[in-house]
Parts: structure tokens; sequence; C-alpha cells
């Protein structure tokens, strides 16, 4: 029986979902070309596209300072809205799809991501808790953000070091704290009408009305701060992603790693969360879509990720801006509709392969 449902686990992965040789196959040179030219494509459509058509010609014209415009009006919708907007996304899709890849190998769970376990919603009520306390003190959202990341973070750690907790439950949990912490965002939103209204698109995730201003700096240096800090340091993460017990025998204070990458995943998340909102999905889908592509190994995993995350937020907010034009869908929307379907087939095939192991 043992041989039997062995070699039926061996066969559904041979022919299911779970076969994705053909993928690895692919020279890992050809699959980053071809996702640099499908990003590269996405952001050219991004700018170019929308209530308002730019050709091309008035797209290089505004990058290199030799070209002159041939429309004045187009040059400041290019620099002043796509622009900040397409490197918006890019930086959102990046911290936001590296965040959930440090969450799965951090938690051995794959179904683990910022917006699931409830560190998009801490970031959101510390960011929401400033703007009630102190308004229009915009500098500080990325301090603020960071902060509730980090709290909702070290909530998850607590619950992943306890011994007799299962994955699931630790999954459970971390929704437990996000419906917690959205509901002292919307009672703090009750309290405080007068910033109802300007925090709505921000509950929603939205990249509509982002400036290139100190408002976007810091999030921006900080999100590139804490990727280069997180390849640096990528040996780390490949040893806890073969578990705790041969990470620690290969003399890593697993404790202290693993706080250390959950202050770089609060400050991936909560600088996205500052000017972005509350951003859904791209943490949970783009992991694993990456491994489909490049396999398990950090050192790959973590810049394809990255390419990844940022071609699904620019897409998306490309599709919310172009569906119903010219009216807008937020990004967030846009990003749940692609997301709910996969995350459902996530949790089918856990059960899937549970049944069959």
């Amino acid at each position: 029986m043992k041989e039997y449902k062995e070699n039926l686990s061996i066969q559904i992965k041979s022919n299911g979902v779970f076969n994705h040789s053909f993928f690895l196959s692919i020279p890992t040179v050809f699959k980053f070309l071809f996702l640099g030219f499908f990003l590269f494509f996405s952001c050219i459509l991004a700018i170019c596209l929308g209530s308002i058509d730019i050709p091309i010609q008035d797209v290089f014209a505004a990058i290199f300072p030799f070209a002159k415009p041939s429309n004045s009006v187009h040059e400041i919708i290019l620099t002043q809205v796509r622009f900040p907007r397409v490197l918006s996304a890019i930086f959102a899709g990046t911290g936001l799809s590296v965040a959930g890849l440090i969450l799965q190998t951090l938690l051995n769970n794959a179904l683990a991501s910022p917006s699931i376990i409830g560190i998009n919603s801490g970031a959101g009520l510390g960011v929401i808790l400033l703007f009630s306390l102190l308004p229009g003190q915009f500098l500080f959202a990325p301090l603020a953000a960071f902060l509730g990341a980090f709290f909702a973070c070290l909530l998850i750690a607590i619950l992943s070091y306890h011994a007799y907790i299962s994955k699931t439950t630790i999954l459970f949990a971390g929704i437990a704290i996000s419906s917690i912490l959205n509901s002292f965002s919307n009672l703090l939103l009750l309290l405080n009408p007068d910033i109802t209204d300007s925090s709505y698109s921000f509950m929603l995730g939205s990249l509509s009305g982002i400036r290139m201003n100190h408002k976007l700096y810091l999030p921006l240096l900080l999100i590139l701060i804490s990727l280069i800090v997180v390849f640096l340091f990528r040996r780390y993460l490949n040893a806890l992603s073969l578990g705790d017990t041969i990470a620690t025998s290969l003399g890593i204070r697993v404790p202290l790693v693993r706080v250390f990458f959950l202050i770089l995943c609060a400050s991936l998340a909560g600088s996205v969360v500052s000017f972005a909102g509350l951003l859904g999905f791209v943490g949970l889908i783009v992991p694993h879509i990456a491994r489909r592509f490049v396999g398990n190994n950090i050192k790959l995993l973590i810049p394809y990720t990255a390419m990844l995350g940022s071609f699904f937020v620019v897409s998306s907010d490309l599709i919310g801006r172009l569906l119903f034009s010219p009216y807008e869908v937020p990004v967030g929307i846009m990003m749940s509709f692609l997301g709910c379907p996969y995350f459902i087939y996530l949790l089918f095939r856990q059960k899937g392969a549970q049944q069959y192991a």
C-alpha cells in the first residue's frame, strides 16, 4: 500500500501541476532575458497608454535632454505622472514579492505572504495611526509603516517559535492577526472622519497621484537598501530554506538570523505600504511562479522574483487604467482579482500533496 501511494504521488507530480521540469530546462540567461523584455515592454506600454495616449517619440524626448518633445503637455504628463507611477509600480512589486519570498522561506510555509499573515495590515495600521495623531506628516509615513509591519512580524515570529504549532495553524493565526489589525485601522478611520476620504485609496491599494517628491524618495531608498542587504546575505536565507536543524548544523544562529530577515521583510513591506497602500497577493503568487522557472536557488530566485513582481504590478496597474478608461480601477483591486484564484489553487494543491504523501 505504501509503494502504491508513492507511485501514485510520483505519477501526480509528473502529470500534474507539480511538473515544472520543462521551465527549469530552459537556460537561465534566456529566462532572465525573456522576463526583462516583458518587463521593459510593459513599462513602455504603461508610460505611453492611458486616458491620454502619448507617442513613443515623446517618451524618448522626455528621457533624453538633447531631444525636443513635440507636445509640452505630454512632457508634463510623462515627468509628473507616468514616470513616477511606473517607477513606484516597479519598486512596489519588487519589495512585496521579495518580502513574500523571505516569509515563505522563514516560516517554511508556501502560503505565507505580507498580505495574508498581517504584515501589510500592521504597516497600514501604523500609517493610519500616524495620520490620526499627526495629520499631514507624510515624511514619517515610512517609519510608521515599518514599525507597524515589524510589530506584525514579531507576533508571527513568536507563533513560529512555538514547538507544537503546525504550519497551517501559523497561517491561520496570521490571518487572525491581519483581521485584528484591520479592525483597529477601521476603528481609527471611524473615529477620525477627517482622514477617511484621504485614506480610502490607501486601504484599496493605489498608485494614483504619486509624484516624485520627498514622500517617495525615502521609501524607494529603503527598498533599494533592503534588497541589496537581502542579496548580500542570501546564503543564510538559503540555509534556512533547508530547515532549522540543517541550518544550525552549518553554524548559523537561526533565531538571530530569522529576526534579521524579519526586519528586512518589515522594511520592504512597510516601505511599499507607505506610498502604495495595502497591495495584496503579489507577495504570495510571484515567489511560486518564480520557483517554477529558476528552482529553489536563492541566488537566482531573489532577482527573478523581484523582476517578476515588478512585471505583475506594472501590468496590473496598466490593466486597471485601461479596462474602464477614462476611469481607473485601483491596482490593489486588480491584483486581488488575479491573486484570489491562484490562492485557492495553492490551497487545493497543498491538500492534494498531503493526501498522496
